[in-house]
């Protein structure tokens, strides 16, 4: 078997960079992000009167659609063949989730996050497969060289 990456994702008959096919799993797994927020201020609005759940119960929802969103771009991955699908899907859903809570938290509750989280998430799921990629080819030299 081939230890190395590959440089293009078969998807039928057409051969795809790998960034572009983690840029494309990436758009559905923001969507996917936005659609369990909006589902649990949904339900948290229903439940308590205000879209934010606070305490212990924010807490296990956002580990809960962490959880989803990395599920949902290892499966999108893996089907792909994107060598290390589950390391490129954990390293793009936390950076999303970084730089949600970091520069985005306060606008959590707009409604252009449906168009941002869905773009940030294609570029940090782009940016994971690279980085993926670029750390499997220095560890790969590395074991060569021994």
């Amino acid at each position: 078997m081939n230890d190395r990456a590959p440089t293009l994702v078969s998807l039928g008959s057409r051969r795809v960079p790998p960034p572009a096919v983690a840029a494309a799993a990436g758009l559905l797994v923001g969507s996917t992000s936005a659609a369990l927020v909006w589902i649990g201020m949904a339900g948290c609005d229903a439940w308590r009167g205000s879209p934010s759940c606070g305490g212990g119960l924010g807490v296990g929802m956002l580990a809960a659609v962490v959880l989803i969103s990395w599920i949902v771009g290892r499966l999108l991955l893996g089907f792909a063949d994107v060598t290390d699908a589950a390391m490129a899907s954990f390293l793009g859903v936390g950076l999303a989730m970084i730089v949600v809570l970091l520069f985005l938290v306060g606008e959590t509750f707009s409604v252009w996050m449906w168009v941002v989280l869905p773009l940030l998430t294609a570029a940090t799921f782009a940016t994971s497969v690279w980085l993926v990629h670029a750390a499997g080819s220095t560890t790969g030299d590395r074991a060569e060289e021994r």
